[in-house]
This record gives C-alpha cells, structure tokens and sequence, in this order.
C-alpha cells in the first residue's frame, strides 16, 4: 500500500529530453493542513516526521534506480485553489497533477 500512495503522489514529466519524477514536497506548517483538509487524510502518515522519514526512502529508492528526482515544494492555498479552479478533491490523484503542472513550468532565465 505504501507503493501505491507514494507512487499515485509522484508525476512523471519531461524537461529537455529527460524524464523527471516529481515527488509533492512538504513543510511541517504545510503537513499539518494538509492533514485537515485532505479528502484522503486517513491514507496519510499520521506524523510530518513519518511522512519526511517515508519521502526520503522513496527518494533514495528512486534515484538509485538511475532515475532524475525533484522534490516539487507544495503551497497549501495554492494546491486549494488549483483544485476547486480544475473542480478536483484534494486527495493523491490531485496532489500528482498539480506537482506535474509545477514541474512542466520552467523558471524564467536571466
């Protein structure tokens, strides 16, 4: 199971002729909300450190693999307002389209 909710919060996107896996990062203050207004909070590790302890494996298990990794930081309001615009619950199918939305926008270069 733990697979499975990891792997349905992920998103796979290509940048530059590479295939990125993009993980939803984040903060304490931002796991704590996302715990209360997830519609899918009971699937969710009961504790930001579970969570953190969780999301590092996953990386590691990722990257060994040979696999580009980038960690996507996650804004509650913005994840929230992204998905009543998409008219989408917030759960792990959301969280991965919105971290593939934030992976495909590429930072202005000076």
């Amino acid at each position: 199971m733990l697979a499975a909710l990891w792997f349905s919060q992920w998103e796979v996107s290509v940048q530059d002729n590479e295939i990125v896996i993009g993980i939803a990062w984040f903060q304490p203050e931002s796991w704590v909300r996302l715990k209360k207004i997830a519609d899918d909070r009971a699937d969710l590790d009961d504790s930001y450190d579970e969570w953190k302890k969780n999301a590092n494996s996953a990386l590691s298990d990722i990257r060994a693999t040979g696999k580009i990794v980038k960690r996507v930081n996650v804004d509650i309001d913005e994840l929230l307002s992204w998905c009543k615009a998409q008219n989408k619950p917030v759960n792990s199918a959301s969280r991965a389209q919105f971290v593939s939305g934030k992976l495909r926008v590429k930072p202005n270069k000076p």
